[in-house]
């Protein structure tokens, strides 16, 4: 379990931080240029937990002085949370 968790105690995926707020999950540091946002947009019910079945993921970039429109550098929709962190992770690797 520690190697899930990073010096600040935050859970992490490929060694970025995950935040969650209800129904949205940033991925990556607000210290870095930019950072992923996940909202569980749908749930679904499988094997009688209720689990993410639509979510939109966006690149956004976390200089404070754009406005949030002027943020969003790409969108997308996945189907599970695997592909969703994975996509996030792609974009955050390239920008």
């Amino acid at each position: 379990m520690d190697k899930l968790l990073n010096q600040d105690g935050f859970l992490t995926y490929k060694g970025r931080p995950l935040v969650r707020q209800k129904d949205t999950i940033y991925f990556g540091s607000m210290g870095d240029p930019f950072v992923a946002v996940i909202q569980i947009m749908a749930k679904a019910e499988k094997d009688g937990q209720m689990l993410p079945s639509k979510l939109r993921v966006s690149l956004m970039n976390t200089d404070p002085s754009l406005t949030l429109p002027q943020s969003i550098v790409k969108n997308s929709e996945k189907t599970s949370l695997y592909d969703a962190l994975e996509i996030a992770d792609i974009w955050l690797n390239r920008a």
